[in-house]
């Protein structure tokens, strides 16, 4: 009987969503920019080449635009407008909130003098924003001109052509920032997040293709479909083991009570007040920001010139 009521409650809140006509826009406008961002993802600039050869495509991004191409969007991999994506702004954030913590006196200030100190910070993350989109353009037109038999070629290499493409994909930097901004206003949710979200979910189906077919190599039985069935079942369930953990680490809060005089002593303490403290309070910007550090040494490498001589 509890059963039923608590469904009963639960699909009348769900009709109650559905008739508010306010939520109803703010997810089809939610829905509608996140679309339009994957679309302009997988169309290339103009002149560009984009090779069928998924070895080459792997082969022709190292490992820091790998990341960068996860946080971006997903338009690196087929150098978009979003090509760069919004990770320019991401660095930008992690260096600004470093620097307000107390580092430089002026930004701690305007950090904590509320929304308006909070709307500068925001403005000056902004212009920090555009040094590292034009930095990261620069890179990646560099990494493929330094490609041989690349997943990517460009059909004029002339300087004016590759000084669009960079100033272009700064741009496209912006323009995320300006769809993610309506999304976090107009929309449901952080739109920067769910940008990046989409970049996520938009890579899970050739990622799972991937694994299904390197896991097939592992022998369990005789049958090669019994034994890619069964692997993949278990990387599927490892998978889904690591993001509950993920999410619960993620979510876990230490729960101070907090205790007062008067009328608060007489109260149960399950009642009390308390001082939540994430147990994960940083979330993912030091492996971010680590990660970064860790793939610069790499960048730099493959910008010089390939020749055929290897170790």
């Amino acid at each position: 009987m509890a059963k039923t009521n608590s469904k009963n409650l639960l699909g009348q809140k769900i009709i109650k969503l559905l008739r508010n006509r306010d939520f109803v826009i703010s997810v089809f406008v939610t829905l509608f920019l996140i679309l339009l961002f994957r679309v302009i993802s997988v169309i290339p600039l103009p002149g560009i080449t984009i090779s069928q050869n998924k070895n080459n495509l792997n082969n022709g991004v190292s490992d820091f635009f790998d990341l960068f191409n996860l946080l971006g969007g997903g338009g690196l991999s087929q150098l978009s407008l979003f090509a760069v994506g919004i990770s320019p702004y991401i660095s930008a954030q992690i260096i600004m909130q470093l620097l307000s913590t107390d580092l430089i006196p002026p930004l701690s200030k305007l950090a904590k003098s509320g929304e308006l100190g909070r709307r500068r910070i925001e403005l000056i993350t902004r212009f920090v924003t555009l040094p590292f989109a034009v930095v990261q353009a620069f890179a990646i037109i560099a990494l493929i001109n330094n490609q041989r038999n690349g997943a990517i070629r460009f059909e004029n290499g002339g300087i004016l052509h590759q000084a669009f493409y960079i100033v272009t994909m700064t741009a496209g930097t912006y323009i995320g920032i300006f769809i993610g901004d309506i999304i976090s206003k107009k929309g449901v949710g952080n739109g920067i997040t769910l940008l990046i979200l989409s970049g996520i979910l938009a890579r899970l189906p050739d990622g799972f293709i991937v694994m299904y077919r390197v896991l097939g190599g592992v022998i369990i039985s005789t049958n090669p479909i019994l034994t890619s069935a069964i692997n993949f079942s278990l990387y599927f369930l490892a998978f889904l083991v690591l993001l509950l953990a993920i999410s619960f680490v993620n979510s876990s809060t230490r729960r101070i009570p907090i205790q007062q005089t008067g009328e608060g002593m007489v109260l149960g303490n399950e009642k009390l007040p308390y001082l939540p403290i994430k147990l994960n309070a940083a979330g993912v910007i030091p492996v971010i920001f680590a990660s970064s550090i860790m793939s610069i040494p790499i960048t730099i490498a493959e910008f010089q010139p390939q020749s055929e001589a290897r170790w």
